[in-house]
């Protein structure tokens, strides 16, 4: 089977790997599955992957995998905004 990159890093993986195992054996996780882009990539990347994951936040990180910022919905929402017509 061939394997596909959805963006996530190995980190975020063992993450999901861990929340799936909780929920199947009925116990709760205690780590959230989070998602990241590099601050290299465009305004249009980050609204993609929040659109096709339902996410309502994006951590950006270094080249490093440490986070530097967050982008939400609602900052798009505010960017979007100021840009339409009155």
């Amino acid at each position: 089977m061939a394997r596909v990159n959805f963006g996530t890093t190995p980190e975020e993986l063992q993450l999901l790997k861990a929340q799936l195992q909780c929920a199947s054996s009925g116990q709760t996780a205690t780590k959230w599955v989070s998602m990241s882009c590099s601050e290299k990539d465009t305004l249009r990347k980050v609204i993609s992957k929040l659109a096709k994951t339902g996410f309502h936040r994006v951590f950006i990180v270094d080249t490093n995998y440490h986070p530097i910022g967050v982008i939400a919905v609602s900052d798009v929402c505010k960017l979007f905004q100021r840009y339409l017509p009155k």
